[in-house]
C-alpha cells in the first residue's frame, strides 16, 4: 500500500522574472580618439538602464556617449566616442534601476577604461643623472652599480626590458609604477637594473626597451655605450724558442690590457731606475752586455699590474782577451813558468794550451854569447 505525498509548491511573485546581468562589463583599453563599446546586458530588464564614471551618473550626450536607457532586448552596453584621457579614462559601472519595491537596483563590479596615452621615450638615470643617448656610461669594473630606466607620463605604464648586446637581463630587474606628479592619471614607469660590470662588458651596448600599445611602433629604446674601466692586466711576448746568438735581432714586447690606457715600464736587473718606457724594447743586433732579466710593469688610473719578469741570455763564442806574461815569451832552459789564459764567451769556454819545446833547429834559440839557453813557445793554443 502506498501513500501518497502531496507536493506543495511556494511560489514568490516575480521569482522567475528578476533582473539579471546576461553580459558584464569587461576591462578594456583604447587608443585616444578611437570609438569604444562598453557591454551590458541584462535579462528581464525592467528598469532604466545607467552608467557611471568614477561613482558619477553619466548622461547621454550625443555624439560621445550613447546608450539606450529601455532597450527591449536588454543591451545597455555604452559606446563611447573620441576617447580622452581625461575625459574618459576611469572605472565604469553599468547600472539598472530597480522595477519594484521588491528588487534592489542591479549594479555591476566597477571596470577599468584605460585611454591609452604614449609614455615619454625611456631615458637612463645613473642616480640622478641622465645619461645621454650616444653617450658612453663609464663604471668601474666588479663595482657593483644601480642603473634606472624611466618611462614618464604614459598610461597604462609602460613594461621595461634591459638588454645587453641584445641578450635580455632578467636577474637583478625590477619594476615599479608611479603615479605621475606632473599629468594626471598617467604613470611613471621605473625598471632598476643592479649590475655589477666585468671588462669582458667593456663597449658593450647596454640598451632599454620601453614597449606600450600607443607607441607607433609599439617600442621605443635608448642605448648607451658602456665604459668599463679596470686596472692593467700584462703579458710578456718576444723570447724566442731557440737560443739567442749575438748579432741576431730580439724584440721584447709588454701588452698590457687596460682601460684607460697603461703606460708601460720597463727595467733591467743591475740598471738603476727605468730601463725603457715603450711598450717594447728592440735590440737590433742584440750584445753581450744586452744580457740580463728585464721586467715589466704597467700602471693607469684605476691600479698597477703585477711585475713580469724574462731573462735574456746572449749567447757568443769564446774570445782569448788576454794571455800572461805575453803572447811570446823567453825562459830559461829547465826553467818553469807560469802562463795565464783569459778568455770569455757564453756558455763559458774551457782553456787550455798545448806548448812544445823543440831542438834548436826546430825552435830552440840561443843568444849571441850563446851563454844561455833559450825556448821559445811555438805552439799555444
Amino acid at each position: 500500500m502506498f501513500t501518497q505525498i502531496p507536493w506543495i509548491f511556494l511560489s514568490i511573485p516575480g521569482a522567475l522574472f528578476l533582473q539579471v546581468f546576461d553580459t558584464l562589463p569587461q576591462d578594456r583599453e583604447v587608443n585616444p580618439g578611437e570609438l569604444i563599446v562598453i557591454p551590458c546586458k541584462v535579462r528581464n530588464r525592467k528598469g532604466e538602464c545607467a552608467w557611471l564614471k568614477d561613482g558619477v551618473v553619466v548622461g547621454k550626450i550625443p555624439g560621445k556617449y550613447t546608450f539606450n536607457r529601455e532597450p527591449d532586448d536588454g543591451d545597455c552596453g555604452i559606446t563611447i566616442t573620441n576617447t580622452q584621457l581625461e575625459d574618459d579614462d576611469g572605472l565604469w559601472q553599468c547600472q539598472v534601476t530597480q522595477a519594484s519595491l521588491q528588487e534592489l537596483t542591479l549594479t555591476s563590479p566597477e571596470v577599468k577604461l584605460t585611454v591609452r596615452e604614449a609614455p615619454y621615450p625611456p631615458i637612463i638615470e645613473d642616480t640622478t643623472i641622465q645619461i645621454v643617448q650616444g653617450d658612453p656610461f663609464t663604471a668601474r669594473a666588479n663595482e657593483p652599480k644601480r642603473l634606472h630606466c624611466i618611462a614618464r607620463k604614459g598610461n597604462p605604464p609602460a613594461t621595461l626590458k634591459w638588454f645587453l648586446n641584445d641578450v635580455e637581463i632578467t636577474t637583478n630587474v625590477n619594476q615599479t609604477n608611479i603615479r605621475d606628479l606632473e599629468k594626471r592619471k598617467t604613470w611613471q614607469a621605473v625598471s632598476a637594473l643592479d649590475m655589477t660590470f666585468t671588462k669582458e662588458d667593456n663597449h658593450k651596448m647596454l640598451k632599454c626597451v620601453a614597449i606600450h600599445d600607443a607607441y607607433d611602433t609599439k617600442a621605443k629604446d635608448i642605448t648607451v655605450q658602456l665604459e668599463i674601466l679596470y686596472p692593467p692586466e700584462i703579458s710578456l711576448e718576444g723570447k724566442p724558442k731557440e737560443e739567442i746568438i749575438e748579432g741576431m735581432s730580439l724584440i721584447l714586447r709588454c701588452r698590457a690590457d687596460a682601460n684607460p690606457k697603461a703606460n708601460i715600464i720597463w727595467r733591467k736587473s743591475g740598471h738603476s731606475g727605468i730601463y725603457d718606457i715603450k711598450d717594447h724594447i728592440e735590440f737590433n743586433p742584440i750584445r753581450r752586455t744586452d744580457s740580463g732579466v728585464y721586467s715589466c710593469s704597467a700602471k693607469n688610473d684605476i691600479g698597477q699590474s703585477q711585475e713580469m719578469e724574462i731573462t735574456v741570455d746572449v749567447k757568443y763564442k769564446p774570445k782569448i782577451n788576454h794571455v800572461y806574461p805575453s803572447p811570446r815569451t823567453t825562459v830559461s832552459l829547465y826553467q818553469s813558468t807560469r802562463l795565464v789564459c783569459e778568455a770569455e764567451g757564453n756558455p763559458a769556454p774551457n782553456s787550455s794550451s798545448t806548448r812544445t819545446v823543440l831542438p834548436v833547429e826546430s825552435g830552440l834559440e840561443e843568444n849571441a854569447n850563446n851563454d844561455t839557453k833559450k825556448i821559445h813557445i811555438i805552439d799555444f793554443q
